[in-house]
């Protein structure tokens, strides 16, 4: 049934006046159906036309039911629905009044550009009502508080530019801020800071790429920031610089802050904010770093910025990318100037899979040995091997080691962990992966005393977002998880997947930093010849419902209109998909707007179909058992089968399905025998250390979470 006639069907469509009253009315009167003369006949005091409304109703009422029986899994009774039809559509009224008329633009076929729109006056006074435009204006609603300052008019503060200006020239004679000033001034980019200024202060839009350890990152933001303090203009200038992971902003931020020698946050000159879930100031710059990775968001990003440049028409967009095919970037910013940052490393000696063989002393077979391994794993015995004679054979230096996932990062963790010689406090291995918490991520960042080496175990993570300044030894394992989409069969895959060459640039670059470096590839020549330039855009190879919805609530016009201005557009057959599949979940309407339950779902960080379960699990009250399930799904398999014991796996799986027949409640099930151990793990966590307390409930019983 399509959302209009829920719609319609919840509010009743009686003809003499509510659809409700009229529904129970006919109820109440095929109550007395025995006095018409037995079972389904009309009552005996209807008569003429009466009589065939009353069986037309019913008529209505059956082929509803039939209907509803048809297409519902659950089975309930009319009232039932009813009500969560209500629920459902609880947001209108909220959408309707305050959700009116926030759109980009129309998202018409046409292509036209946007027109110009009046400047508004801060006031509280309506605006007087715009003409008709092919292209609607961009407005405000609360859908897009969060970016709210980006319409705002930034006035000058001449108190403030003068306070901004004296504690700048306070700072130049504190202790901490000459030290890092000395450390600023040795990086390439400090060498180029005044033609960097000049030209971001010159255009709209400028591309600045830059090779690993330039200090692009760090100092192109401070720059902007010091020019306008010197100029008297501090007061005016608010930069948001986007990363793309949660560890880079962290760790930008605070490294920004300690540069000029102030806390981070708290009022001060810089701090973070993830997911920009705060309200925030009205901005003059917006930086863009690391665009480089094509993520899907840096994608949407930039597309919706081009069309920001239109409205406003003072702010200035830096792109910034760790690699050098910045003139993409320039092209699709209508040609826009560049720079490029030259970086400073010390040499890195760079080795294959077969000087790897070789120098673990197994050249006698090193045919052999290459034809012998798997081409599609990563040979953790292999690494753990080359950590072994790095540490016994090489100079101090980290070891920075780069694996495609949390599986294979943990595997090599115990390798190394069940080896005599790295249990020793000589060693401080570190697993780096967006699923550890933020308070294990910024122990990668602090030295380690003498005579301790440090090795850590990331994902690509480590290539561009952050910077290790002591590691010496880099371990590429050549691969990289990545998430693929069939079209045909509706199918997303995330596998391992070779590197290109962009990301092995960028991994030789880790190394290099403090001394010269080493770093070892382990795939062969031949490989490392036929690997890719770059990457594939994330968003040619994920689904897009997602995407879709947030192209929705944010009224950034048409679906495919949209996704047709981006720098690499996906394909009609994957639009098509996403927007059926949508509809499909009744998130999307036939006129492609968004549904009660596409609100919803649009505001649930999770795929559309794992949110609308879980909507539809609270309201069975049963939320519990499908949270589990929507995390499981979510994630990989929870159960693993090893190796030569795959019958006795299935037994246990099946052990623990209950007799369901069912996947997902034999996830639950599992889940649940482990809450109830719960108790009993807790006493295992605090033997070996790793909790404060033996109460589960207590929150500050686990030392591995953050604040």
């Amino acid at each position: 049934m399509s959302y209009e006639q829920r719609r319609d069907w919840g509010r009743g469509r009686g003809r003499g006046g509510d659809g409700g009253s009229s529904a129970a009315a006919s109820s109440g009167g095929g109550g007395h159906g025995g006095r018409g003369g037995g079972r389904g006949r009309h009552p005996s005091h209807l008569k003429g036309r009466e009589i065939g409304l009353w069986y037309a109703r019913k008529q209505g009422q059956k082929s509803k039911e039939t209907d509803r029986q048809q297409r519902a899994v659950v089975r309930m009774d009319e009232r039932r629905e009813e009500q969560i039809v209500q629920l459902l559509s609880a947001v209108q009224p909220r959408a309707d009044k305050e959700q009116e008329a926030m759109s980009w633009w129309s998202g018409d076929e046409e292509g036209d550009t946007p027109e110009q729109p009046p400047k508004v006056k801060p006031s509280a006074e309506k605006a007087e009502k715009a003409p008709a435009k092919r292209r609607p204006i961009l407005e405000k609603t609360f859908l897009d508080r969060d970016v709210e300052y980006l319409f705002e008019k930034n006035d000058q503060d001449t108190e403030l530019d003068e306070q901004l200006k004296e504690d700048l020239r306070k700072k130049k004679s504190d202790p901490r801020y000459i030290e890092m000033q000395r450390f600023r001034e040795k990086l390439p980019s400090y060498g180029m800071r005044q033609e960097l200024v000049n030209l971001i202060n010159n255009n709209r839009v400028t591309v600045i790429s830059g090779e690993t350890g330039c200090g692009k990152t760090t100092q192109v933001t401070q720059f902007i920031l010091d020019d306008y303090i010197e100029r008297g203009k501090g007061s005016t200038c608010r930069i948001v610089c986007t990363q793309p992971r949660r560890i880079s902003a962290i760790s930008v931020a605070e490294r920004v802050a300690a540069e000029r020698a102030e806390a981070c946050g708290n009022g001060k000159s810089t701090g973070y904010q993830i997911r920009l879930q705060r309200h925030l100031s009205s901005i003059s710059h917006v930086v863009l770093d690391e665009i480089h990775e094509r993520n899907l968001q840096s994608d949407v990003l930039m597309s919706i910025i081009k069309d920001l440049l239109n409205i406003r028409l003072d702010l200035k967009v830096i792109l910034m990318s760790a690699t050098l095919n910045a003139e993409k970037f320039s092209e699709y910013f209508d040609n826009c100037p560049m720079i490029h940052i030259p970086g400073f490393t010390f040499p890195v000696v760079e080795y294959l899979l077969e000087d790897v063989i070789e120098k673990l002393r197994y050249s006698a077979g090193t045919i052999d040995a290459l034809e012998m391994m798997d081409d599609d794993k990563v040979d953790l015995d292999l690494i753990a091997a080359l950590i072994r004679h790095i540490v016994l054979e090489e100079e101090d230096g980290a070891i920075l080691v780069f694996l495609p996932g949390w599986d294979n990062i943990s595997t090599l963790h115990d390798l190394l962990m069940s080896q005599v010689m790295f249990k020793s406090d000589r060693f401080i291995i570190i697993p780096l992966h967006s699923l550890m918490p933020t308070v294990n991520q910024t122990q990668v960042f602090k030295k380690t005393p003498p005579g301790v080496r440090k090795i850590v175990i990331a994902t690509n993570i480590a290539e561009t977002s952050i910077t290790i300044d002591d590691v010496v030894f880099v371990i590429d394992g050549g691969k990289i998880k990545e998430t693929h989409f069939d079209t045909q069969n509706n199918i997303s895959t995330m596998a391992a997947e070779w590197v290109s060459k962009a990301n092995a640039k960028q991994r030789k670059g880790r190394a290099g930093r403090v001394q010269p470096g080493h770093c070892y590839h382990l795939y062969n020549g031949l490989r490392a010849s036929l690997l890719d330039d770059y990457q594939l855009p994330e968003i040619l190879r994920t689904p897009l419902e997602e995407l879709c919805l947030q192209i929705k609530i944010l009224k950034l016009g048409g679906i495919a209109y949209f996704l047709s201005k981006l720098m690499d557009p996906p394909s009609r057959d994957a639009v098509m998909l996403a927007i059926n599949h949508l509809m499909e979940l009744n998130a999307l309407d036939r006129q492609e707007e968004l549904t009660p339950l596409g609100v919803h779902l649009a505001r649930l960080p999770v795929e559309p179909h794992i949110g609308k379960m879980i909507l539809f699990g609270a309201l069975f009250c049963c939320l519990d058992p499908v949270l589990t399930i929507a995390a499981s799904l979510s994630f990989k398999d929870p159960f693993v089968i090893p190796l030569g014991k795959e019958k006795v796996a299935d037994a246990r799986r099946k052990e623990l399905s209950k007799n369901t027949k069912s996947d997902h409640l034999t996830v639950v099930n599992a889940f649940t025998m482990l809450h109830n151990m719960k108790g009993q793990f807790a006493e295992h966590l605090l033997a070996a250390g790793f909790v404060n307390s033996r109460d589960p409930k207590d929150p500050k019983s686990n030392t591995n979470s953050g604040k």
